[in-house]
């Protein structure tokens, strides 16, 4: 699909087969790379419904209120009849450049679906990218600033600022690796679980990681979706989670590439953040940004399960008498192992694949040219 001002626009939509999302952006970034599969893109690319993708002027961005006025839309043909070049046959080359050079990527759907098509990107310096978040949880759009349910007017905010295509902020991305393999996978698990997993929002080993698997197969997330209250999926399993999760110790060991180490006997979880909301809404990690160049490790444990209880709603505003308490370890760091003394649940952004005691969290060279 070719968007405005030349630009190539790619559309990912929430789907419920696992592994199409990373599909759809492995093709579409290997495509604006040079790479193969050109011919496969419009048959991965076009969402089940098409209104959910346009480019300006079209009546499908009019559907989702983003409806520009008269005297904007006489402005913007103006401009583009002034900038027509006079030869086409000159400036054909330099027009398909531009399309390869400055691919919009736009994901439509929940945090999940975001990590899955980061995760299937294969070449970020030729990529925009956007979202309008749908999901339960939208720890993405909440860590960036938007409200936990988006507006209509930040709904069409959104939408303008895709068709304008000018990059508003770089984000930082998260990868975990996966240094020891077990066969304990996730109920939910994709065909092929790779060592190195992407993350945006946070990757974690314990009890947030065992919320989200229980989570994935939960009838009461089903239920609190359909009702617009996702949170309480979080908060509901959580308390369950915790008597599971927390019933017997777990050691844990981390250390930094600049040797920075910190140890736990009983561990409830370590988590890397990129941003500071996880879990639909929990601020584990206020001092988390997304774009300062670090991650942020928060690790919890060391102290009564009633006492864990007691500081969760403060957990959940990210307030200081929780962040401060002596048993939330929290720094900054850029590269850190982790260890523990045996396998727990690991999650990138939510997503859920295998057991693991052994796991790298660091950041890319490569930042995510967000748009909106």
């Amino acid at each position: 699909m070719q968007g405005a001002h030349g630009r190539a626009l790619q559309c990912v939509h929430e789907t419920h087969r696992p592994g199409d999302a990373r599909e759809i952006a492995r093709r579409v970034t290997s495509y604006t790379a040079g790479g193969s599969g050109a011919e496969q893109i419009d048959r991965y690319s076009v969402p089940s419904d098409p209104d959910v993708c346009s480019v300006p002027g079209n009546s499908e961005l009019k559907k989702l209120g983003a409806e520009k006025s008269e005297e904007e839309a006489e402005t913007e043909a103006e401009a583009k009849a002034e900038a027509e070049p006079e030869a086409e046959s000159e400036a054909e080359p330099e027009a398909e450049s531009e399309a390869t050079e400055d691919t919009v990527l736009v994901v439509i759907g929940g945090d999940g679906t975001v990590n899955e098509t980061v995760n299937g990107v294969q070449d970020f310096s030729s990529l925009k990218f956007a979202f309008i978040p749908t999901g339960s949880g939208n720890d993405l759009a909440r860590g960036l600033g938007f409200s936990d349910r988006i507006s209509d007017e930040e709904l069409q905010r959104m939408i303008r600022h895709i068709a304008d295509g000018k990059i508003l902020r770089h984000l930082d991305i998260g990868n975990t690796h996966i240094n020891h393999r077990t066969d304990i996978l996730s109920r939910q698990h994709p065909d092929e679980v790779p060592d190195d997993q992407r993350f945006l929002i946070s990757s974690g080993m314990g009890f947030d990681a065992g919320v989200c698997e229980e989570a994935l197969h939960s009838a009461t997330k089903d239920f609190f979706n359909r009702m617009h209250l996702g949170k309480i999926t979080y908060g509901a399993i959580a308390y369950r989670t915790l008597r599971s999760v927390y019933a017997h110790k777990v050691q844990f060991d981390g250390v930094t590439t600049d040797g920075k180490k910190v140890h736990m006997d009983h561990l409830l979880f370590g988590s890397a953040f990129n941003l500071p909301y996880e879990g639909g809404g929990y601020r584990f990690a206020p001092d988390a940004s997304g774009d300062d160049g670090s991650l942020m490790l928060v690790a919890i444990g060391d102290m009564p399960a009633l006492q864990i209880l007691w500081h969760f709603p403060g957990a959940h505003r990210g307030s200081h008498g929780y962040y401060d308490l002596p048993h939330v370890v929290h720094f900054s760091f850029r590269s850190m192992r982790i260890r523990t003394s045996e396998p727990l649940w690991l999650h990138t952004d939510g997503e859920v694949a295998m057991k693991t005691d052994d796991v790298t969290f660091s950041l890319l060279e490569d930042k995510l040219k967000l748009i909106v």
